[in-house]
């Protein structure tokens, strides 16, 4: 420190500078630091230097402080110190340590204030987030192109909700990619006339991640960003104001176009030289010139003249608001509605010297009003008269409207109450069961409860329920509900007739059986009395039949459907008692039977029953004779177009060569025949392959399908 030209060089320094033992004491400090830190000489000999780091930085420096002391290259010191009257000064800087003989002598540091730079930086950042926080949080979608490339850079979070992207997927896609491909090259061009500053608006279709397509009106803006130039688009998604247009558009030929249709004539009364000045919409929807406040009170009918008058005098001189809807009369004698806005300036002296507004042509608003009154008046009418009670239910159960009153009760003593008043109890249960649903899924309702009704008694209702909506949610249920008294008596009524005539039908079928069992039994009596072997097995042969018989009868006597039976355990019953009959032993030929769910009438029923009787009596008494052993085979199908395959085998010897059953000499064969070909409308095809199968084919009848 010796060599005055050091130390006035470091005295005239902007940099603070100072050197700190390795107690951490101050052991010199340069001019700029006493200025820029407000201690003197004296007070900065016996201050250490943690004497001047801000609080907040202390633990990180006193760190620094012994890497520094062990010879490390800490690099560039960011840290804060804190002035003698207590400001905050953002420093940066080099510090290194002289060492003697491998010790740590002292430090030497050179800091910079960059306290403004820092707070720059700070103000830099603050704008940076509030500028971000205003794009991320603007209620118009945004998105930044490249005009080179017409890449998109930057896109905010309401533009990804109105195409339904993310911003990562926007900022990988350019302008062409957001718009449909018939629109690309008026797209390019309104992006181009935007970039030259010819136009700052263009309406435009916008193609959606999922194919859809919205308008949107899009403002631009041209921006420098980090040295590239940026066209800036806000967007106003405008979807259901270009859907009306191109409905007016369609239906409305001799009208000017929608757009125009829209605007919004404005006009400027200078009253002291009572010249009216006017835009082309204004003289668009009066269809005329306008050139002063008489012609103007010309052109207004004559009924609404008052009116108008009183409202301009009153916003003239009253300083009331100028506000009034009143009728033109166009050259052509057509009329028109205007709904009218103004306002008067005054000159110092508070007098009027000027009034300007607008003006709308409400017409067709005005019309629309007045069929929705009408529509409402109709609709009312109708509710209101309707025989159905028509109820309006809010979510926490309680009528709001009602069409009928209940009896003995005004509509204000009904509003308001809980629908359970007027339900008896054991309905509740199944009404809030409904109501909830409705109210969590939105979906109709359907159910039959038990209330009061308009004339005070408790009644029958068919009810059903849908869900009023208002921005997706449900709000209130409408329940109309249709008094069914009547119809739940005739049901009764006819539940009671239709069990009297199910029991009388059990009966007809009992006694059909019992009398069929009769005849059998008188049969079986009389082949007692019969010596001759032939004809005692025609007086078998014929009980088996009625036997046949008789199991349909009592199939349905004992099913729960009266008009069908199921053939698999008819023929399995009917099976099973023929071969208890004509074989000794139950062992020495089996049956086999493939059920099959077949249900059959009793017109169909009987002839199969007799057609398996007397197929499976001829295998018993001739296929298997001097007490052989074998099986018999029996199936029913459905085989396709509705038609029926009964299959009879036996492994018997066999009919012989020759006999068919159309030439046969038996009764059975005969009879089984017949049975097939004109009772069932069917044909028998007969089978000497393997023992004997017979194969009848016939069409299940209307009823049976």
């Amino acid at each position: 420190m010796k060599d005055k030209a050091y130390k006035d060089f470091c005295d005239n320094a902007n940099d603070l500078m100072q050197s700190v033992t390795p107690e951490a004491r101050l052991r010199w400090v340069n001019k700029a630091w006493i200025i820029t830190l407000g201690y003197d000489e004296e007070e900065a000999a016996d201050m250490t230097i943690f004497d001047i780091i801000h609080p907040d930085e202390m633990e990180h420096c006193r760190d620094l402080f012994g890497h520094v002391m062990s010879g490390e290259d800490i690099g560039l010191v960011n840290t804060t110190f804190v002035t003698k009257d207590g400001r905050k000064i953002f420093v940066e800087g080099n510090v290194n340590c002289l060492f003697t003989r491998g010790k740590p002598t002292y430090t030497r540091a050179i800091f910079r204030d960059v306290t403004k730079r820092k707070k720059a930086e700070e103000m830099l950042r603050e704008s940076e987030e509030r500028y971000k926080t205003l794009f991320e949080s603007a209620t118009e979608g945004i998105l930044v192109a490249d005009i080179e490339t017409k890449e998109l850079k930057y896109a905010n979070q309401a533009i990804c909700t109105m195409l339904g992207y993310s911003q990562e997927e926007l900022t990988k896609m350019n302008v062409g990619d957001i718009h449909p491909k018939t629109s690309l090259e008026h797209v390019a061009a309104e992006f181009d006339a935007q970039v030259r500053g010819e136009k700052i608006l263009a309406s435009l279709p916008c193609l959606k991640k999922d194919g859809t397509i919205v308008y949107a009106d899009i403002k631009a803006a041209k921006a420098i960003i980090s040295g590239k130039e940026y066209n800036i688009g806000f967007f106003t998604e405008v979807t259901e104001r270009k859907q009306l247009e191109q409905e007016l558009q369609k239906s409305k030929d001799s009208l000017l176009s929608a757009q125009q249709i829209a605007h919004v004539g404005s006009w400027d009364w200078d009253i002291l030289t009572n010249i009216i000045s006017y835009s082309d919409e204004f003289h668009l929807i009066f269809g005329q010139h306008v050139r002063d406040f008489e012609a103007f009170l010309d052109s207004i009918h004559p009924d609404d003249r008052e009116l108008v008058e009183k409202s301009v005098n009153e916003a003239l001189w009253a300083n009331k608001p100028y506000e009034v809807e009143y009728r033109i009369i166009l050259p052509n004698e057509e009329e028109k509605v205007i709904y009218a806005q103004g306002r008067v300036t005054f000159d110092n002296a508070g007098k009027p010297v000027r009034m300007i507004g607008t003006v709308r042509d409400i017409t067709e608003r005005k019309q629309a009003e007045r069929t929705l009154r009408h529509s409402e008046e109709r609709w009312r009418s109708l509710v209101e008269n309707a025989p159905n009670i028509i109820m309006l239910i809010d979510r926490d159960r309680k009528i709001q409207f009602i069409n009928h009153v209940i009896a003995g009760l005004d509509v204000k003593d009904i509003i308001g109450r809980s629908i359970y008043d007027y339900i008896q109890p054991e309905s509740h249960d199944i009404t809030r069961e409904t109501v909830d649903k409705v109210f969590e899924n939105g979906e109709p309702g359907y159910y039959e409860i038990k209330g009061t009704g308009p004339d005070g008694r408790i009644s029958w209702y068919e009810t059903k329920m849908g869900a009023v909506k208002i921005d997706g949610k449900v709000v209130s249920i409408i329940q109309i509900s249709s008094d069914i008294t009547e119809r739940k008596q005739m049901e009764t009524a006819t539940k009671e007739s239709l069990a009297e005539k199910e029991t009388l039908l059990k009966e007809v079928h009992h006694r059909v059986k019992n009398n069929m069992q009769v005849i059998s039994s008188l049969l079986r009596l009389q082949a007692g009395t019969v010596k001759d072997k032939d004809a005692l097995a025609m007086l078998k042969d014929s009980q088996h039949r009625i036997q046949s018989m008789a199991l349909v009868y009592n199939k349905l006597y004992q099913s729960q459907n009266l008009a069908r039976i199921d053939m698999a355990d008819y023929i399995k019953e009917l099976t099973v008692g023929l071969i208890k009959s004509y074989t000794a032993s139950p062992y020495r030929v089996t049956a086999s039977i493939d059920p099959s769910d077949v249900f059959l009438g009793v017109d169909m029923a009987i002839p199969c029953g007799l057609v398996i009787n007397e197929l499976v009596t001829n295998s018993l008494k001739y296929a298997f004779p001097e007490n052989r052993t074998g099986q018999i085979a029996i199936s029913l199908k459905e085989s396709g177009n509705q038609e029926l395959e009964l299959v009879l085998s036996d492994n018997g010897v066999g009919i012989p060569d020759g006999l068919t059953p159309a030439n046969t000499s038996t009764l059975g064969l005969k009879l089984a025949t017949n049975l097939v070909q004109d009772q069932l409308d069917g044909k028998i095809e007969l089978d000497r392959s393997q023992g004997t199968t017979f194969k009848i084919t016939f069409r299940q009848a209307k009823e049976e399908r």
